[in-house]
């Protein structure tokens, strides 16, 4: 309790409507910054570039922010780094229920290239506690192609990535470590309803967001039919 009131007051959180808070801070600090046992969804989607201790931290995260019920799903983009990945994610408690696919209609652009390979299937680790169960549905979720999107045209990892908050959520809290690669979600997740908890160390990314969610906000009281 100490850490999170020390730590609410060095990184205070730039809140959006009663809960969504987002921190401004790294991924360890926001560990302490959030209250134990508050999250339904705690989803990781990390670029090839990360270093590989980052998934020990997110293992840490997750053994603190996540309800018993709760689920942390990390998208994997190269399968030959599975079994690595979910041994350090599951060293904080959390034990491995499934593996889930997102699948591609096109191929998909690597994060930081021009070019692109042809991948068109991200594994989706989902691990949990004790309580933890899989929303209905089969393991494979099919990702639409936009509608501005030609049939061969490129789609970025990110575009699947909201469908996750549906899917997995349930209409609670999620969580976000890294904003800056997953902006999307937060967004959908707002739109659904979802209590936001997010972080990013670039400020101007959670600012950028903050707007993202106004803007939503603003669509939303104009619309007809939400009243």
């Amino acid at each position: 309790q100490r850490d999170h009131e020390t730590l609410s007051k060095l990184h205070p959180p730039t809140r959006f409507g009663k809960h969504s808070q987002l921190y401004c801070c790294p991924v360890a600090d926001l560990k302490r910054s959030v209250k134990p046992g508050t999250v339904d969804l705690l989803l990781v989607h990390l670029p090839a570039y990360v270093r590989i201790g980052f998934y020990s931290q997110i293992a840490e995260l997750a053994d603190h922010v996540l309800r018993d019920s709760g689920v942390l799903v990390v998208a994997v983009v190269a399968d030959a780094a599975l079994p690595e990945r979910l041994d350090r994610v599951s060293r904080g408690g959390q034990e491995f229920i499934a593996e889930f696919s997102l699948l591609f209609p096109a191929p998909i652009a690597e994060l930081g290239d021009p070019h692109y390979t042809d991948i068109r299937r991200v594994a989706l680790l989902v691990l949990g506690k004790h309580a933890a169960t899989l929303p209905p549905g089969g393991d494979v979720i099919e990702v639409p192609a936009p509608a501005d999107v030609p049939g061969d045209g490129l789609m970025e990892i990110t575009d699947g990535l909201p469908l996750l908050v549906a899917r997995f959520a349930n209409g609670g809290s999620v969580c976000i470590p890294n904003l800056s690669d997953n902006r999307g979600s937060a967004v959908a997740a707002v739109k659904s309803g979802c209590t936001v908890i997010a972080a990013d160390e670039d400020q101007s990314v959670i600012d950028d967001v903050v707007r993202e969610f106004s803007g939503l906000a603003r669509d939303s009281s104009n619309d007809p039919d939400s009243e």
